[in-house]
């Protein structure tokens, strides 16, 4: 889950804060509220908001909001890969370019089939019950019956 600092000015949250706070909640993020005055040093987290000091200045500001079925995500991300059943069978990396998702890749080992997909490879083997498939730049390079 998201993680967002959210820094007040004072000891209590002004009006505007307040509705601001509210806001972030009702995102789906988890919002903790800190004084900016009190702080002693950084925090993890993946977004500040409100007044936040100087030891913050290295983290993006939450500045927009997320929509009804939205996400946040950030570059490199882990995204569970899955079958149309749910399966899932990989993670992949999410690439962000001009600030929206953009792609990911299947690990090393992993390739995506289509259904009535056909492919020329080498089989070998006598079919029982199995099919071993060998995976080699993203493509089945070789299947292997038993």
């Amino acid at each position: 889950m998201t993680k967002v600092l959210f820094f007040t000015a004072g000891l209590l949250p002004t009006t505007e804060e307040k509705a601001a706070i509210t806001a972030l909640e009702s995102s789906r993020f988890e919002v903790q509220v800190r004084n900016a005055a009190m702080n002693v040093g950084a925090e993890a987290c993946d977004f500040v908001s409100g007044a936040a000091p100087a030891p913050y200045d290295a983290i993006p500001e939450w500045v927009g909001t997320v929509p009804a079925g939205g996400a946040v995500v950030t570059e490199g991300q882990a995204l569970n890969v899955s079958n149309s059943a749910g399966d899932i069978f990989s993670t992949s990396a999410i690439h962000i370019e001009d600030g929206e998702a953009a792609w990911t890749n299947l690990p090393v080992g992993a390739t995506m089939v289509l259904n009535n997909q056909e492919a020329v490879v080498p089989v070998t083997g006598v079919y029982a019950t199995k099919a071993k498939f060998t995976v080699a730049g993203g493509k089945i390079t070789a299947i292997v019956l038993s």
